[in-house]
C-alpha cells in the first residue's frame, strides 16, 4: 500500500517522495479506498485525505489582502465559471494547526 501509519501520522509513499497527509475526520481506515489530493506549500508537499472528489475545473483564485485571526485557515477565495464563490482552505496553516510542522 502507497499509505502508511506512523503513530498517529499517516504518510503517502511516492518514491521518492514521502508526503504527510491530513486526515481531517480522524476515522482513516487501512481497508476502505481513498482519495489524496496533493497541494504543494512552497517545496513542502501535503496530502488531503478526501471520502469523494466531485470534479475539477480551472478557477481563478482571489487572494485575502489581510488575513484576519478568525479566518487563518482559510487561504482566500475562488471564482467558478457560474459565478459561485468557493472557500480555500490554509493547508499549511491546517498543517500547523494539528502539528504536523
Amino acid at each position: 500500500r502507497e499509505i502508511q501509519k506512523s503513530g498517529s501520522m499517516l504518510f503517502l509513499l511516492r518514491y521518492p517522495e514521502v508526503i504527510p497527509l491530513i486526515d481531517m475526520e480522524g476515522d482513516y481506515s487501512s481497508s476502505e479506498e481513498l482519495l489524496v489530493i496533493i497541494v504543494a506549500c512552497g517545496r513542502a508537499k501535503y496530502g488531503l485525505l478526501v471520502k469523494e472528489l466531485m470534479g475539477y475545473e480551472e478557477i481563478i483564485i482571489l487572494r485575502q489582502e489581510k488575513p484576519r485571526d478568525e479566518t487563518r485557515l482559510v487561504s482566500g477565495t475562488a471564482l467558478r465559471r457560474d459565478g459561485t464563490v468557493l472557500i480555500l482552505p490554509a493547508v499549511y496553516e491546517i498543517a500547523q494547526q494539528i502539528n504536523m510542522l
